[in-house]
């Protein structure tokens, strides 16, 4: 997927600066202007090129009417050309459209064909080809040949869609009708190129003419073709297409399209002007059908023997279903539930769409059968049978299943991939249900239902090409292992924006897992009461955050558990409200996508701005957030390109300027500006006018920053009335003490636990609750991150800028680049914020090829901003935070006695390991490393034979990982069991869950185990293979099967074992050692 605001590609980037020097020379003494240079801007043509991929055959003879072959033959179209020569592909490779007249090689031509004979190249000359059999040209002559005169091409809808306009000159009818057989045929596929015929290279800025007779492209399109043992690939055309992009520096372009409509006009002079229109495969993908009808009994997406029978008498049928389905839970057979028609109804009007439109699709049939499937998926529930009537047991405890997905289709691959996605299904039961009919709740994580769909709703061409196809599946799907081949998860890097403490308000929608507050920002324990669903979740550590600005602010969307029977309503609810509305009802994926995503958004607090694209570069859908929480790290660059010192590319708007010595110019040939506030912006500003502008009338803590050093002298203090004073003496409350109020007084801890702990899922009280709190916290408790200067915010008002310049390719939508600031106000530092191209176009002509982006300004948010530390929030009365730390300590207490280090341990310790800022205990911490005040010892007071033996024994598992080193994870080791048991005692006191000197609980053990293996892995696996690789499982596969009494005997008798999972947790939870 492709982040908001990546920066160019090298190419690209080495391309502008090449073009901007050149364009610098002569603006100071000494730099001459070198006239050859210029022309390669002056003197430039562009050059256009139109391709069919059509075929002409003979065609079905079973089909009625006559073929476009015979059409030919009867009309002499084509008398004077061997057959051989415009059959199958040789009439497109003859009748390449270009902006000049060339041959089929691409070589210019001149002259004139005036007696065409059988057997000559009649589209050899300038002039006379297209004659008929009589040798006369419909009476008119001599004629020239047809031509592309213009090109628009452009991105729609936010990129998903890309479209071009072709304007096309025909000089007789019979060219026309050429031209109707291989460009107006609707749905039959293109190439269109473009280009600068002469440009300045990136490697010594040197001019080259650009041969267009050949390009890889169009080469596939025919020469390669005929070779091919299958058929062309779209993936493999667009990976030519970009290819061909970077072999040029940008100076090329290339679209492969399908034709979508054309118009045509007659002129008084007996030509033809032609319009084309193509658009990209993502206009034929988005509206791919997903309810496509149910054809199977069973399954095709995943691995069950799950079948499907409908019920049609009321009593036998009644008892059978829920007998079968207790059955199946016994492992007898492995057919799951049927329905009656009533029961359909029934469900239907209760909104279990899940069950009632059960048969409407394929897609609803394979998702019915997730949640019906009690043999290979079952969550518990004990079906009772007592004639005539039904009880049974709820059972709340979630438990999760790997879904061994079969035959996914991915482009390019023989054989359709088989995998398994682990913890891809969750289920478990609700309070609120009677009947077992709708029981369990069913959830799949969103990576596993966009599997199904690119299984279900594909289109082949019959061999190893597909339309649909997911970047994010493509992730999802590869095969990895570790350096001892064991399978691990594969990396996805399709994120969404949320923050630490953020939680789903309608587990009806979705799931996420859940991690705590950061910063002791809510004193509400409602990690506890999340904790019985959440402890189920699953979430796959292996997704790329290192490019972030601050990952804790990312969460893997192919990680978000989705409610079977909220994707179900969806499709309900897109079939419209008409009562005639049927199964007939075309529903695309787009639709259902952006459904599902706004459910998403909603539920987990509406930070994320989703967009589903088309990537034309890859020919896959990806899915972005918009969101400024997702910002990229702009860090010194590591590529080679010259003049830039960033990641980001300026772009020299206008004029000159001199850079590092060297001169620039610019190739920007058009710049406008416009900034108009929406009213929401404007409201948010406008509280932002303050001092503190976190309200819970809205969030302006943004735009505080941008008005810094300003009041209004008639209006200083914006507050809502609904606020009381701040208890700490200010005459209005902090933005803690906002978030804690709206907590405590909206009783969001009833909500959560009725919801999470009692299962009251469908009492929209608690849920609407959960919503709106969720909804009005998050802008909040966003700005409290902002304040601790932990997530990017923007310090300028928004503005449209577009720019027009010298054509360029291989720019691409949700890039992001910067200008050198002219012609902007002074509150607007271009050093600070990168422009998103949000629309961009191509126009190309005889006259030349412009470039426009419109884009949209976001903050720049860098790395070396956060290595400062964080002001720590304001601490609970009679508590104080230790000077440049986030340490917690009782009133009047010091720990000048600590080393930066110790202090660095505690600090880690007490956030990470114990994860709770208690003062009480980070002065015992600080006190068991060196002692009291008064009595500090000069050395540590800890290690003991046996831990410093295992201590020096495990700690190479680490070395390296996230910057730790040999010494630094000893120190910590030694001093997380001092401060834990002071080498005492393995067993906590009073009974307590700890084991170890280390004192770990079981089940941070096996969460650690389960869900962030990669931080252990390679070397646990080789260290205790011998103690604990059974049965050919690794060490940790192994001590995954554990359960909580076993893991907690193992941590009792093995040291070597609980200091590893001890350093696993810090290593793992902690930013780094220092």
């Amino acid at each position: 997927m492709a982040l908001l605001g990546n920066p160019f590609s090298d190419y690209v980037s080495e391309q502008i600066v090449v073009r901007q020097q050149a364009l610098g020379q002569g603006y100071t003494s000494g730099d001459d202007r070198k006239i050859s240079t210029l022309n390669t801007f002056n003197s430039s043509t562009a050059w256009m090129r139109l391709a069919s991929a059509v075929k002409i055959t003979e065609g079905d003879s079973s089909l009625p009417g006559m073929s476009v072959a015979d059409q030919i033959r009867n009309n002499g179209l084509l008398d004077g050309l061997r057959q051989s020569d415009w059959l199958g592909q040789g009439l497109a490779k003859n009748l390449v459209l270009r902006g000049s007249p060339t041959d089929s090689n691409g070589t210019g031509v001149a002259g004139v064909n005036s007696n065409p004979i059988e057997g000559s190249n009649i589209f050899g000359k300038a002039y006379g080809w297209g004659y008929n059999a009589s040798g006369i040209n419909s009476g008119q002559g001599l004629v020239p040949p047809p031509g592309v005169t213009n090109v628009d091409f452009k991105y729609q809808n936010d990129g998903a869609l890309a479209k071009a306009t072709i304007t096309i000159k025909a000089f007789s009818a019979e060219q026309f009708a050429l031209i109707d057989i291989l460009y107006m045929r609707p749905g039959y596929t293109c190439l269109l190129e473009f280009g600068h015929s002469m440009y300045l290279n990136n490697d010594k800025g040197e001019i080259v003419n650009l041969d267009t007779s050949q390009t890889a492209p169009l080469s596939y399109l025919f020469q390669d073709l005929e070779t091919q043992t299958s058929s062309p690939s779209y993936t493999e055309m667009a990976e030519k297409i970009s290819n061909e992009k970077a072999l040029h520096d940008g100076n090329y372009e290339g679209f492969f399209g399908k034709v979508a409509k054309w118009n045509w006009k007659f002129n008084a002079d007996g030509s033809y002007d032609i319009t084309v229109n193509l658009t990209g495969l993502g206009d034929i993908i988005s509206s791919l059908k997903v309810n496509v009808p149910k054809l199977t009994t069973f399954p095709t997406s995943f691995t069950s023997d799950f079948q499907f029978k409908k019920l049609n008498q009321k009593t036998e049928g009644f008892v059978k279903s829920y007998n079968e389905a207790s059955k199946a839970i016994e492992g007898k057979i492995g057919f799951g539930i049927g329905t009656l028609d009533t029961e359909t109804q029934d469900a239907a009007e209760e909104g279990s769409f899940i069950i009632s439109n059960a048969q409407s699709s394929q897609l609803n049939f394979e998702l019915y059968a997730l949640w019906a499937d009690y043999k290979n998926f079952p969550n518990g529930t004990k079906v009772i049978l007592v004639n005539p009537l039904i009880s049974f047991i709820i059972n709340r405890n979630a438990k999760s299943f790997n879904l061994p997905f079969k035959n996914i289709p991915i482009s390019g691959k023989d054989t359709p991939r088989e995998f398994t996605m682990e913890g891809g299904l969750v289920k478990f039961d609700v309070s609120a249900v009677f009947d077992p009919m709708y029981s369990p709740t069913a959830l799949i994580k969103f990576g596993g239902f966009l599997t199904m769909l690119q299984k279900i709703c594909n289109i082949t061409d019959g061999g190893s090409n597909f339309l649909l196809q997911f970047e994010m599946v493509k992730h999802i799907s590869n095969k990895l292992t570790d350096d001892d081949g064991n399978s691990i998860p594969p990396t996805n890097n399709t994120l969404i924006a949320t923050y630490p403490g953020n939680f789903s308000s309608d587990p009806n929608v979705c799931l996420i897992k859940f991690n705590q507050f950061e910063y002791n920002l809510i004193s509400s324990q409602h990690e506890k009461l999340l904790s019985s669903i959440n402890k189920t979740l699953t979430k796959s550590p292996n997704y790329k955050t290192d490019h972030l600005v601050d990952p804790k602010f990312a969460y893997p969307l192919s990680e978000v558990y989705i409610n079977l029977n909220f994707i179900a309503t969806i499709l309900e609810n897109l079939k419209g409200s008409d009562e005639e509305a049927d199964n007939d009802t075309d529903i695309n994926v787009l639709d259902l996508l952006k459904g599902i995503l706004n459910g998403i958004n909603t539920s987990l607090g509406g930070l994320n701005d989703f967009r589903v694209i088309f990537n034309e570069n890859t020919s896959q859908i990806d899915i972005i957030s918009e969101s400024p929480l997702l910002s990229v790290k702009d860090t010194k660059s590591e590529k080679k390109v010259k003049n830039q010192s960033r990641n980001y590319t300026t772009i020299n708007t206008f004029g000159f300027e001199t850079i590092a010595k060297i001169n620039e110019g610019s190739f920007v040939t058009a710049f406008n500006l416009n900034s108009e506030l929406t009213n929401q912006y404007a409201t948010q500003i406008s509280i932002g006018a303050q001092n503190n502008a976190n309200t819970i009338n809205g969030n302006g803590t943004s735009f505080s920053t941008y008005n810094k050093g300003l009041e209004d002298n008639l209006f200083i203090k914006k507050q809502s009335t609904l606020e009381p004073p701040s208890t700490s003496g200010s005459q209005i409350l902090t933005g803690r003490e906002r978030i804690d109020k709206i907590w405590i007084e909206s009783e969001v801890d009833e909500a959560l636990k009725e919801v999470y702990d009692n299962g009251e899922f469908d009492e929209s009280n608690y849920i609407n609750t959960l919503k709106q709190i969720n909804n009005s916290l998050s802008p909040l408790i966003i700005g409290e991150y902002n304040n601790q200067s932990n997530c990017p915010s923007p310090t300028f008002l928004p503005f449209d800028m577009s720019l027009e310049m010298h054509g360029l390719g291989g720019l691409k939508i949700y890039e992001a680049f910067q200008i050198n600031g002219k012609g902007l106000p002074l509150s607007y530092n271009p050093n600070s914020m990168k422009l998103i191209i949000k629309s961009l176009s191509h126009s190309v002509s005889l006259e030349g090829w412009k470039t426009k982006i419109s884009t949209i300004p976001k903050p720049i948010f860098t790395q070396k901003d956060l290595t400062n530390t964080p002001k720590p929030p304001p601490p609970p009365s009679n508590t104080y935070y230790w000077k440049n730390t986030k340490i917690l300590l009782p009133p009047n207490y010091t720990i000048e006695f600590l080393s930066p280090l110790q202090l660095k341990i505690i600090e880690n310790w007490t956030l990470y390991y114990q994860t709770q800022n208690t003062p009480s205990k980070n002065k015992r911490a600080a006190e068991a490393i060196k002692g009291p005040p008064g009595k500090i010892t000069n050395s540590p007071v800890y290690l003991n034979s046996n831990s410093g033996d295992a201590i020096n024994k495990v700690v190479p598992i680490f070395e390296g990982k996230k910057g730790w080193n040999k010494q630094q994870l000893i120190e910590y080791a030694n001093a997380i069991g001092q401060i834990e048991s002071g080498y005492k005692t393995k067993k906590q006191y009073n009974n307590g869950p700890g084991r170890s000197f280390w004192q770990i609980e079981a089940p941070s053990a096996l969460d650690l185990l389960n869900n962030s293996s990669s931080i252990l892995k390679p070397k646990f696996n080789s260290f205790f293979a011998k103690k604990y690789s059974k049965s050919g499982a690794t060490a940790i596969n192994y001590l995954k099967t554990l359960t909580k009494t076993q893991m907690s005997d193992l941590l009792f008798v093995d040291s070597e074992l609980a200091v590893a999972i001890a350093l696993g947790i810090i290593v793992n939870r902690s930013p780094g050692p220092t």
